[in-house]
């Protein structure tokens, strides 16, 4: 190498042979410095100036501290392949590019940056520090190079400082102060100790073009005083990234931490990626005060197997946050979500392997959206906003450093949640439960030492694998499906409760609760035991339903609730129901399954005591000691059985209680107060009988009788029951408390051809139709009309108001089927100053029925075909049954109330003058009514007045809801009908249920008034009877299989008879004089009551039933003035009432349960037998009276 000097002999140029020297001060004409010579500016240096077009390269460049001139680079690219140094002068860079490729030592001088672009190219140190323009990393050789600042040395960028080499940097010492743009060009590693200070007063903008596993980046300090950094592109940093001062727009950038380091400040950026793709365990730190709040994709997703441990401060993500993988993301930073739009939090873990730090979810508006694996070390808050946890698994797991671990998430749901906090050497450790905690999932305990605080509310099955203690957590299954029980270890040690709106929870291992205190509360809901062992240290509280087979063992104090419900099933498995209690509210027993009960010993039934069992299938009652009663008692007032044809029965004396109704089902015998009559009982003939068509024909007389209950009146009230058609003019309700019934009918169009239309069924037959109405001098006339053919015509017109006029047209011959019946205003009297037509009830009573089958001649040939003319004729008796079934629930009385206190109230600006009405106002009040019907299609209708206190009423029908009525109106509809059509149903026993479901936000209260419920059928469908083939040697079987057919019929009779006497007249007065009496103050505005005031006085009304268990219920008003009635039945007493009383009491019903009567005519006679010495009178008043089946 050849030292030259700039003597400038000739001029000031650079590429001037002339002006350079072999020495300082020498001759010129040693020769332009080339790439092997060293250039040399001392004292002897005047000016240089670099030529136009030249770009020298030189192996070396000294100013040393005597240059006192300029060496002016002209805009032209330098290159130096060796060491540079300055130590005086002026070097002015220019626009060109200075590439230095050696040791670059700045001590003194003065460096003009200019525009320029300096180019480190090479392994080399700078030392000194100084500012330029552009800086340039870009060694260009192939392999990993070092470039070291000096430890002093700071050197600062104002233009762009620009990394861009093919194998990547290693840059250690000093500092670089960078004040315009920082570019990282591709994705090679800049790796080292420097640190870049990005500190410019005015914008900058940070880009880099790593890949989220390749690049490396030096430590970055960001501290702007002004201006904004913008980052871009992917930044992959390996050190420390500190924010100190200054605006950040991180775009659309993504931040890639990628080795130990720590980041310091809270600051915003945009993606921030954790990805140290190393085997082995890193740490990245974030300092103990710092906040990073990213708003984008927060995502952990090393690429190798290593975990990361993030330790220190806090991470605010704003965007979707990804778990990408099964590695362990450990450590004490909190990652808090806080985004106010809809976020992903999406975890890529398994049940065992993965990890991740705490999660505090606070978000002010939007949707977290959890999918796949979460797996945590560190616990999990919730402090607001919505969750939507999808099919996500959550797990509490033990991670690289095992922990226990808190939940406090009340306010959110999770989906699966599985415990597995203690760690694989078998340390214990804990999950601590603050509040609530709600998992719509499954709950799994795979492993803890204890489960402490609050209550997991969960929807899905719960396995315990191994709890080592319990600990005080309370599970409650609130699910709405079938949830599943497996316990092969400890459940927490709190209360464990059962609270399902619906479906059922399921044991699938033996349930041990014993934790001192522990208790099982099955408050909602249905826990079937489902032959598995059931252990609970303390309380057992049963306020629903509980099933089980029997053959469980049950330990605990139990304690069965007012309404609960306890059934058995299984038909494999006998049970003893003594042994799980001896007072029981609802008992369900199974079907086909032995139930035994121990001799001499009572069990009590205070509601309903069902079987589910079948006429095939019954369920079986015995003593545990054959011969030896068993004890029942059934609740008088409360009590109902529903055992119809279900029940196989032995040794029960439930003489203690209410007589338990068991139509149809078998008497084994030494049973006391039970019921077993059927309605209609045939003979099953033996087919190989001489005497079997003698027997065939006995059942046809049987059957005939059938018709004949059917006679009972068919009445329609108009403020309970629609018109079916309205033909003209329009018809609505008023409501008149000094007409009978509180109001009526009328047609407010008023005009002439006004008219509607009734349906009804009815037999052959002779009856009597009765309707209320009124009389007035605005009135018209009326003609009746009974399948479009004229029966009668009443002309309303009267100078006077007659408000209690009873038209009646007798002698009626209809036929079979269904019919019309249509009121028409057809004119009016000359007097008359309107067309108006009022009617508030209709009765039509049947006089006789007709209804004949054959009786074949059992010798004849054809006598086979003349049976098959009856299947015929009997399959259509269903079809004529007469519509609607009416309750009036002033007269008639709930079969069962699951809640509240029902009672009446007379009110007479009501229809009827009352309502019956829940004075316990609570939301749940809820009553049930019995009914029977053929099968077919129905509407139902019912009075339920709004107004400003009602609540929603839940209308059900066998358990199943038809409609659901917000009866809240902000002024009082006391007229108000709910109709509900299209019902379908089976011809069976059926039930009524009308429950309070909530209220109106604007409602006061859960008040439910109602009176008039009306079920009309719209369609009945045949009963379906084999017509067997007569020469079939089969014949014979298909006849006895019918009789089980027709047995059933008698059962779809309508469960009430109801009969008003402001409409309907006794069939016979004994003695006395009988009258009308119009007064609002009663029930329905009105009574019946003997004006003749005697001793004695009677009558009597005729009705014909099938043979059943009754009750009978009548209204009854006492009063000061009244006698003391006796009610007989077919002239035997049946019960006796006093009804004087010193105080009025007008809504006073007698009831006479359990009357047994056999199928046919029965007369009820009403007698007054003497009165009270008390008593100023012998008044009987009696308006509405029903006859309710009760079997």
């Amino acid at each position: 190498m050849s030292d030259r000097y700039f003597v400038g002999d000739t001029d000031n140029d650079w590429n001037d042979t002339n002006n350079w020297s072999s020495n300082s001060g020498g001759i010129g004409g040693a020769g332009v410095p080339n790439s092997g010579d060293k250039a040399i500016f001392d004292s002897n240096s005047p000016n240089c100036v670099v030529d136009s077009g030249y770009n020298p390269e030189i192996n070396a460049l000294e100013l040393t501290s005597g240059f006192g001139n300029t060496l002016d680079f002209n805009d032209q690219n330098i290159i130096i392949n060796a060491t540079s140094s300055m130590s005086g002068g002026t070097l002015n860079l220019g626009a060109g590019a200075f590439t230095i490729k050696g040791s670059w030592t700045y001590s003194g001088g003065t460096i003009n940056r200019e525009t320029s672009t300096v180019i480190l190219a090479s392994e080399l140190t700078i030392t000194g520090s100084m500012s330029l323009y552009n800086l340039t990393f870009d060694t260009n050789i192939g392999y990993y190079k070092t470039i070291t600042i000096e430890s002093s040395t700071i050197l600062t960028v104002l233009g762009t400082l620009r990394f861009e080499d093919q194998d990547g940097i290693y840059i250690n010492g000093g500092e670089i102060q960078a004040k315009g743009d920082i570019v990282i060009a591709n994705s090679e590693p800049y790796d080292g100790s420097t640190k870049v200070l990005i500190n410019g007063t005015g914008n900058q903008e940070f880009t880099g073009n790593a890949t989220q596993t390749s690049g490396k980046f030096l430590e970055v300090e960001i501290d702007k005083v002004s201006g904004t950094l913008t980052l871009n592109g992917t930044i992959r940093i390996s050190k420390n990234w500190t924010y100190t001062a200054g605006t950040i727009d991180a775009g659309t950038s993504t931040l890639v931490a990628s080795s130990d380091l720590t980041i310091t400040g809270s600051h915003t950026l945009n993606n921030l990626t954790l990805d140290t793709n190393i085997y082995y365990e890193k740490t990245i730190t974030i300092e103990t005060n710092t906040i990073i709040t990213v708003a984008g994709t927060l995502k952990f997703e090393n690429t190798s197997t290593g975990g990361i441990f993030i330790n220190g401060g806090k991470i605010y993500a704003q965007g979707n946050i990804a778990i990408a993988n099964t590695n362990r993301y450990d450590g004490t930073t909190v990652i808090w979500v806080k985004g106010t739009g809809n976020q992903n939090l999406t975890g890529y873990a398994s049940e065992t392997q993965g990890s991740f730090p705490l999660i505090n979810i606070d978000k002010a508006s939007g949707t977290l959206n959890i999918t796949g694996t979460i797996r945590l070390t560190r616990g999990w808050t919730h402090t607001q906003g919505e969750v939507n946890a999808g099919s996500s698994l959550v797990v509490f797991g033990n991670g690289f450093y095992p922990a226990d671990q808190t939940v406090s998430a009340s306010s959110m749901a999770f989906n699966n949640v599985v415990v597995d906090v203690n760690s694989s050497s078998g340390a214990l450790y804990n999950l601590y439960v603050t509040g609530n905690m709600d998992v719509n999932g499954y709950f799994k305990i795979k492993s803890a030492g204890y489960i402490y605080g609050g209550t997991i509310q969960l929807a899905g099955d719960i396995i315990s694998e191994s709890l080592n203690y319990g600990g005080t957590a309370s599970i409650t299954l609130d699910g709405t499906e079938e949830q599943e029980i497996t316990a092969t270890s400890n459940l927490p040690g709190g209360t464990f409760t059962i609270n399902k709106n619906s479906g059922e929870a399921k044991l699938l291992s033996n349930l041990s609760l014993n934790t001192s205190g522990q208790d099982l509360v099955i408050s909602q809901g249905v826990l079937d035991l489902a032959g598995y062992n059931l252990s609970v240290n303390d309380q057992i509280t049963l306020t629903d339903r509980l099933k089980l087979k029997g053959n469980e063992s049950i330990s605990g104090t139990m304690s069965l609730g007012s309404d609960c419900t306890v059934e058995y099933y299984d038909s494999a498995v006998d049970a003893t129901v003594n042994s799980l209690a001896s007072t029981f509210a609802n008992l369900i027993v199974g079907a086909g399954k032995t139930h035994k009960f121990t001799a001499g010993n009572k069990v009590t039934i205070n509601k309903a005591f069902v079987s589910n069992g079948t006429a095939e299938n019954r369920a079986i009652l015995l003593s545990t000691s054959n011969g030896t009663e068993w004890e029942l008692e059934l609740n008088a007032s409360t009590g109902l059985s529903l055992l119809y044809n279900t029940v196989d029965v032995k040794d029960s004396d439930a003489s203690s209680g209410k007589a338990i109704q068991a139509r149809g089902s078998i008497n084994r015998g030494n049973n006391t107060n039970w019921f077993f009559i059927k309605a209609l009982d045939l003979e099953k003939q033996e087919i190989d009988s001489i005497d079997w068509g003698t027997q065939v024909n006995g059942n046809w007389e049987k059957i005939e009788g059938i018709a004949k209950w059917y006679i009972s009146p068919i009445s329609l009230n108009m403020l309970t029951n629609k018109a079916d058609s309205i033909e003209q003019g329009t018809w609505q309700i008023g409501l008149d408390n000094t007409y009978p019934y509180s109001g009526y009918l009328y047609n407010a169009s008023n005009n002439n051809g006004d008219s509607f239309s009734l349906k009804f069924r009815c037999l052959e037959g002779m009856y009597t139709l009765r309707f209320q109405t009124a009389k007035n001098e605005s009135f018209g006339i009326v003609d009746i009309k009974i399948d479009d053919v004229e029966k009668g015509s009443e002309d309303l017109y009267a100078s006077s108001t007659d408000k209690s006029f009873v038209k009646e047209i007798a002698s009626l011959e209809l036929t079979q089927g269904e019919h019309t019946l249509t009121f028409v205003v057809d004119g009016k009297n000359a007097s008359s100053i309107g067309y108006y037509f009022y009617i508030s009830e209709v009765a039509l009573s049947a006089s006789s029925v007709s209804f004949s089958l054959n009786k074949p001649d059992i010798g004849l040939i054809p006598w086979g075909d003349q049976v098959n003319e009856n299947w015929e004729s009997i399959e259509e008796i269903p079809e004529s049954i007469p519509a609607p079934i009416q309750w009036n629930m002033l007269s008639r009385k709930a079969d069962s109330i699951a809640q509240g206190t029902w009672d009446i109230s007379l009110n007479n600006t009501y229809p009827y003058s009352g309502c019956y009405y829940n004075t316990s106002h609570a939301n749940g009040d809820e009553f049930t009514c019995c009914f029977h019907c053929p099968a077919g299609i129905y509407k139902l209708y019912l009075n339920a007045p709004k107004d400003s206190d009602r609540g929603i009423v839940s209308i059900e029908i066998d358990g199943i809801e038809q409609d659901s009525i917000d009866l809240y109106a902000a002024s009082a509809e006391k007229s108000n009908i709910i109709e509900i059509t299209g019902i379908e149903l089976e011809g069976k026993d059926h039930t009524l249920t009308l429950r309070i479901e909530g209220k109106n936000a604007s409602s006061s209260d859960y008040y439910f008034y109602g009176s008039g419920i009306s079920l009309q059928a719209t369609s009945v469908s045949a009963v379906s009877l084999n017509i067997p083939e007569i020469s079939s040697t089969e014949w014979g079987e298909a006849v006895n299989e019918n009789w089980d057919t027709i047995e059933e019929m008698p059962n779809t009779i309508g469960a009430t008879l109801a009969i008003n006497m402001l409409t309907n007249e006794p069939s016979a007065i004994q003695q006395g004089t009988w009258e009308t009496t119009i007064d609002s103050t009663y029930p329905y505005s009105g009574y019946l009551s003997n004006t003749s005031n005697s001793n004695g006085d009677s009558w009597s009304i005729t009705i014909q039933c099938p043979a059943g268990v009754y009750s009978l219920r009548f209204h009854a008003p006492k009063g000061n003035d009244r006698g003391i009635l006796d009610i007989k039945i077919d002239n035997i007493a049946k019960g006796s009432e006093d009804l004087y009383s010193s105080t009025s009491n007008k809504g006073f019903v007698k009831e006479i349960p359990y009357l047994e009567l056999e199928e046919g005519m029965h007369t009820i006679t009403f007698v007054v037998d003497g009165k009270n010495a008390n008593s100023s009178d012998y008044y009987f008043y009696c308006s509405g009276i029903s006859l309710q089946r009760m079997d």
